[in-house]
């Protein structure tokens, strides 16, 4: 399959095979945007597995884990989706000696993806920028956040993900284009309550 060329850079990663993530994602834009999205919840990712392994609370481990090997499979990282598929095993069977050897390494890989994945913050500040996008009317704005409140209440994933695509088309005022991205991670992680506070707190 021939790579598009804003993702060449992400093909040169050994521990993706980008070819197996835009096949599972569908299209190319698709793979990018779930590339973008696996970014932005890295740091939560390796939170929570943290919190959740230093607790002892082996059924939230093993959710947490299990969350992550799908991610990574659909993303292409083999490597990283079968540890994770070890570890929610481990989990699954109550292996404590599997999960205390190998925490540690997933948490690594996820610090080293988060690294090497960080250029698509600079490509992605780089797209923000298009002058060929409308700016956002102050009316326009204001109904997308109302939009957002009604389907955070609903914790509807689908159509909060439209809203995100829609303004994705405008140029937003600086304030608003924080906000919107903390949103978007916060959705990544299914962060419903986060969502809700900072929508009522704007």
């Amino acid at each position: 399959m021939e790579i598009p060329e804003n993702l060449k850079w992400i093909n040169k990663i050994e521990e993706i095979d980008v070819a197996e993530g835009i096949k599972n994602c569908g299209m190319p834009q698709h793979y990018h945007k779930f590339v973008r999205s696996f970014y932005d919840t890295i740091e939560t990712r390796i939170q929570d597995i943290q919190d959740s392994y230093n607790s002892d609370d082996i059924k939230a481990y093993t959710s947490k884990v299990h969350s992550l090997k799908s991610v990574a499979g659909i993303m292409g990282a083999k490597e990283l989706s079968e540890l994770a598929r070890e570890l929610e095993e481990a989990g699954d069977y109550g292996d404590r000696q599997f999960i205390d050897q190998n925490t540690e390494t997933i948490i690594n890989m996820l610090h080293a993806f988060k690294d090497k994945l960080s250029p698509i913050e600079i490509e992605d500040t780089a797209v923000g920028a298009d002058d060929n996008k409308p700016m956002i009317s102050p009316e326009e704005m204001e109904s997308a956040y109302r939009a957002l409140g009604d389907f955070v209440q609903q914790m509807d994933y689908d159509a909060a993900e439209r809203v995100f695509s829609e303004l994705n088309e405008y140029i937003l005022p600086d304030n608003d284009r924080q906000l919107i991205k903390e949103l978007e991670k916060m959705l990544r992680s299914f962060n419903w309550d986060g969502m809700e506070s900072m929508l009522s707190q704007r």
